[in-house]
Formats: structure tokens, C-alpha cells, sequence
């Protein structure tokens, strides 16, 4: 005997079939990237029904906004749109995914050019008919290296102690920046952070470490060390030097570390006036 199912668990049946046939296979977004990189490829595979082929609509949003800064109606649109100005400066329309051939998948994916800080957040595709839609969301941190770190060992005139800073400017987003003494870490809370804008009207952080150091704590040859990251990233930058004092007097000498960077990506100059050191890197350290 066949038993027939009433006709409202056949349209609940319907349905579940339906939010299965529009399908996001992979959404790719890297997790970080370089201000200023160029070809950033934010990419939205998908599958769906042939029969809601007619139906397609691909959108883009960021963060939390409600509305999408990206869409495209395959059937109805040759080229996809932009919505509000912030990434009308930095979305390539014109890119085409490679190697599909599928009209209706090409313009699924952002070809980023030159991102900013501000673009740093949670990206969300958005493939739907008018039955059926999948979401896939991912963050993407555009991160900016310092544009100047500064390291330096000075002794007070008291000649009974010595003061370690280090500091960054116009980092983002916000960094961790530790001095090392030997194999020992002090603690980086007392860090201080300040927002910063840079040349370029981009926000970004400044951050200052010192600590105040007493000779009678030290061997005659102390290794002092910064190691300012951003957390998220790769982004490292370490120095070492060696600080010497005998009877209040020191000559400090510059370390090579595994972590430090190449030295034809830096401008480095010290500065030695009486008993202090300094070790300034310029230009923008690429990691």
C-alpha cells in the first residue's frame, strides 16, 4: 500500500530541496595582506540548479552592513556594479575568473588593486535565486608596516642606569612591541599606544616602550632586544644590541639576529653622542 504525504510536508520537502540547490563550493579570502599589494583575488566558487540559472544574483558585503558594496545579475548585467564609494577606487569590473567557462561564474570573484587599512574586515558572498542562497563569510586584515622603529640604549646622567626604548610610528593595525633582556622578557603592558594618520589620510597606531634599567642589576655585557609584531600576521621586526658599562661608561655594538631584518631593506644609521645608541630604520620594512 503507498501512502501519500499531505500536501504540506510535500511543500516543506520542496523547499529543503531547494536551499540545496544554490551551493557555495569555497570562498577564498586571504587572511592577511600588505597595504598597497596589488591583485588581491577574493574568490566565491559556487554551484547551482541549471533550472535557477536565470535566477542568479552574486553579491558582496562588508563587515556588518546591511547593504552590498558588490553585485551581479548574470542574466541581466555584462558587468557587475559598485555600490557606495569605498571600493570604487580599488575593485577591478572588468577581471574575469580564469579557466571557467561557465558565462554565469565569471565576474564571481573581487580583484582587489592597492587595498587600504580601511578595507580590513569580514567579507561575505552571497550567492542566491529566487529559491534558494548560501552565505559564506571570512575577515581579511590589511595590515601596514611602520613606517620608522627606533631602538635605543641611553645612559642617565647619574651614570648608574641605563634607559631601553623602542617605538613605531604609523603601524596598523594595532602592534605588540616587548624588550628583551637576555633570554628574559620584560612585561609590554606599560606599552604606550596612540592613534596616528598618516600621509596618506590612513589610520594607524604609534607605540612607545621604555624601561629604566639599574647598572647593579647588570653584568658588565647585557643583551638588550625589541621585538615589535603585529598579531595576525607575519610581520616581525627584531633587533639586538649589546650594551657594556664600566665605571658609567659603555660602547654598545649592533647584533645580528635570526629574526632581524635584511639590512638592504632598511636605512640604519647610529647615532653615538657621548653614551647613548641609536638604531632608526626609515624606510618602510617589507616582511
Amino acid at each position: 500500500m503507498t501512502r501519500k504525504l499531505p500536501f504540506g510536508a510535500f511543500i516543506f520537502i520542496c523547499c529543503i530541496e531547494g536551499i540545496l540547490s544554490v551551493k557555495i563550493r569555497q570562498l577564498t579570502v586571504p587572511s592577511t595582506v600588505e597595504a598597497g599589494s596589488e591583485n588581491i583575488l577574493l574568490d566565491c566558487d559556487f554551484d547551482y540548479d541549471a533550472d535557477e540559472r536565470v535566477q542568479l544574483d552574486i553579491k558582496w558585503y562588508f563587515n556588518n552592513e546591511p547593504s552590498p558594496f558588490y553585485t551581479w545579475v548574470p542574466e541581466k548585467m555584462s558587468r557587475p556594479q559598485i555600490i557606495g564609494e569605498r571600493f570604487r577606487n580599488h575593485v577591478d569590473l572588468d577581471h574575469v575568473v580564469q579557466y571557467v567557462s561557465d558565462s554565469h561564474k565569471k565576474h564571481r570573484a573581487l580583484l582587489l588593486k592597492r587595498p587600504t587599512t580601511d578595507l580590513s574586515g569580514l567579507y561575505t558572498c552571497k550567492v542566491s535565486t529566487f529559491v534558494s542562497e548560501d552565505v559564506r563569510r571570512k575577515k581579511m586584515t590589511v595590515y601596514s608596516p611602520a613606517t620608522k622603529v627606533t631602538f635605543q640604549q641611553e645612559q642617565l646622567p647619574t651614570g648608574h642606569q641605563v634607559n631601553v626604548s623602542c617605538s613605531a610610528k604609523n603601524i596598523f593595525p594595532q602592534p605588540r612591541i616587548k624588550l628583551t633582556w637576555g633570554l628574559f622578557e620584560f612585561d609590554d603592558s606599560e606599552a604606550i599606544v596612540e592613534e596616528s594618520i598618516d600621509s596618506n589620510s590612513q589610520s594607524g597606531y604609534d607605540i612607545v616602550v621604555h624601561r629604566l634599567v639599574d647598572h647593579s642589576d647588570l653584568p658588565p655585557e647585557t643583551v638588550f632586544g625589541c621585538v615589535l609584531t603585529i598579531p595576525g600576521t607575519s610581520y616581525e621586526i627584531r633587533e639586538e644590541s649589546i650594551y657594556r658599562h664600566h665605571s658609567g661608561r659603555y660602547s654598545p655594538h649592533l647584533m645580528a639576529s635570526s629574526g632581524s631584518i635584511p639590512i638592504n631593506n632598511l636605512v640604519a644609521f647610529f647615532i653615538i653622542t657621548g653614551l647613548a645608541v641609536q638604531h632608526v630604520f626609515l624606510s618602510k620594512t617589507k616582511i
